[in-house]
């Protein structure tokens, strides 16, 4: 067991409303390891293979701040389609999620991420970098879950994420194995 093992389902859980106004959301600290520029960039090659996806940042400042990561999408030409949540709750994370269809990571490395387990407890599938965490293998990504993907393949993976998510059960899987009383 690790942190990501202790994330509360009922804080992370489904809403009702389902409405989805958010194609992407990425959950991480405004610093440079999460690399949200990779993101960006992916995010402009789909605009350049006509589509144009929303994109939820939640998080807060580490070594750089909301403008610093603002700054990184205007130079990839996608900051128009970003909102940006700093510093909330869990109880508004989840709302965020569920306005989601799929939860992004880009980092290389970081250790367990929580925020992996948070959008799969609220029913949103992830999309993890290829390789991450020197290639240790997540289980807990699997085809219920999310899919890897390279940072060559991200656009064309997270477009068929955006127009299947709806084929995944990634709460399921959450407590099935990684809630706190799964996991002890």
């Amino acid at each position: 067991t690790s942190g990501n093992t202790w994330v509360d389902a009922n804080v992370f859980h489904p809403l009702p409303s389902g409405e989805k106004d958010f194609d992407l959301i990425s959950i991480a600290a405004w610093a440079r390891y999460k690399r949200h520029w990779a993101l960006f960039r992916a995010v402009a090659r789909m605009r350049a293979m006509g589509r144009a996806p929303k994109l939820a940042l939640v998080g807060y400042p580490l070594d750089l701040t909301q403008t610093d990561i603002l700054a990184q999408a205007r130079i990839f030409g996608v900051d128009d389609l970003i909102a940006i949540f700093e510093r909330r709750t869990p109880t508004e994370v989840n709302g965020i999620l569920n306005r989601s269809k799929v939860h992004v990571l880009c980092s290389r490395r970081e250790g367990v991420n929580r925020a992996i387990i948070e959008a799969m407890a609220a029913g949103v599938p992830n999309v993890v970098r290829e390789g991450f965490n020197y290639g240790h293998h997540y289980a807990y990504i699997n085809d219920r879950t999310g899919r890897f993907a390279t940072e060559q393949d991200l656009p064309r993976v997270l477009i068929n994420m955006i127009d299947n998510y709806r084929q995944y059960s990634p709460r399921d899987y959450v407590l099935s194995f990684m809630t706190p009383e799964a996991s002890t």
